[in-house]
């Protein structure tokens, strides 16, 4: 089984192809708004240096959100589009399980924080068992100063990560539970895509690309423009 891994969330593109003895190839390049230009060269790219043709591709996976609204359509359409061509299924997995998946830790919370721009950031709470993720909190939108405020409550060890921890870093200052995550940690990684995706596919959780939706939490900002009130 081969997985041909896309992700255009956050300002970083990512693919990668791999299958259960691991990843062949992957390619990682980070520029805003640049989801457009990159994305077709670097599945190319991938596919040359796992030296396997889309044909030899059994699923696609794909980031299906919280993120940028520009970036995850163009994913999402490149991922239908190669799936509807060769008739094969998709597994869609949301970017903040992908960022605690790469930060998976026993003895802690995983808290990934995505920037959803003004001044709030999409975010969930994951702990891990058994090497596997598990939900302890949904994806929402907060201010990073109510996520602060939360975690000083609970008390409890967590790791932050993403690139909203990055931005908004001065609002977790002097929390004594929390510790925030590396570089490394800052965005969602194709290769933990393709990993994640090879466990639900073998768990029978691959379905058709029609199924697959993106997780937005809130409307464009255009949309929301367009439906206030005028004086």
């Amino acid at each position: 089984m081969l997985v041909l891994a896309i992700d255009t969330a956050t300002a970083q593109t990512g693919v990668a192809i791999g299958g259960p003895d691991g990843v062949l190839a992957s390619a990682h390049h980070i520029g805003e708004r640049r989801h457009v230009e990159t994305l077709a060269p670097m599945i190319e790219r991938v596919c040359r240096e796992a030296g396997v043709g889309l044909d030899r591709i059994d699923v696609i996976a794909v980031d299906i959100g919280p993120g940028t609204f520009t970036g995850l359509r163009v994913g999402l359409a490149a991922a239908k589009a190669i799936a509807h061509v060769r008739q094969i299924p998709m597994v869609g997995l949301n970017s903040l399980e992908l960022l605690a998946f790469g930060a998976k830790d026993p003895t802690r919370r995983v808290v990934p924080l995505i920037d959803a721009l003004r001044d709030e950031v999409f975010c969930a709470a994951y702990r891990t068992a058994s090497g596997r993720i598990e939900q302890v909190a949904a994806p929402h939108i907060a201010t990073p100063e109510a996520i602060a405020a939360e975690l000083r409550t609970s008390g409890e060890p967590c790791l932050i990560v993403g690139d909203g921890a990055v931005r908004y870093a001065s609002a977790f200052e002097g929390l004594a539970c929390a510790e925030m995550g590396g570089a490394a940690l800052t965005y969602p990684n194709a290769s933990m895509l393709v990993e994640m995706a090879v466990d639900r596919v073998q768990r029978g959780e691959a379905v058709p690309a029609p199924a697959i939706e993106l997780l937005y939490l809130r409307p464009a900002y255009t949309e929301t423009k367009l439906k206030r009130p005028t004086a």
